[in-house]
């Protein structure tokens, strides 16, 4: 991914942030409450996803797991998720920003966040 790439997707992920945080909101979560988070990513090939696997355990500590993208033959899932933390919506910003970042390094586009319950 490009450096270019790579900024206009921080840019689109934390914008849609603040409505998604307002919703969670709206539905009993509660600023400063500690949870996990879900993520996820799209790769066209197997390599790549465990390289993906391998750098998401060295950098952040994160466990994921690669499987084949149900519906989408020769893409590959790499998915996993973050233990409880102190969850805020400047922390996510921060959040999905690394995460996005770490991805790009390593030719991995970031496909989304949720909450793990």
């Amino acid at each position: 991914m490009t450096e270019r790439e790579i900024e206009s997707m921080v840019e689109e992920q934390v914008s849609m942030n603040s409505l998604t945080w307002k919703a969670f909101l709206g539905h009993g979560v509660k600023n400063g409450q500690q949870l996990a988070l879900d993520f996820r990513y799209c790769l066209p090939d197997r390599d790549r996803a465990e390289v993906l696997k391998e750098a998401l355990k060295a950098e952040r500590g994160y466990e994921a797991v690669v499987e084949p993208r149900k519906h989408f033959e020769g893409e590959w899932i790499v998915k996993g998720n973050t233990e409880k933390m102190t969850l805020t919506l400047e922390i996510l910003d921060q959040w999905v920003e690394d995460i996005i970042r770490l991805g790009g390094r390593n030719d991995a586009p970031f496909h989304g966040w949720g909450i793990h319950p």
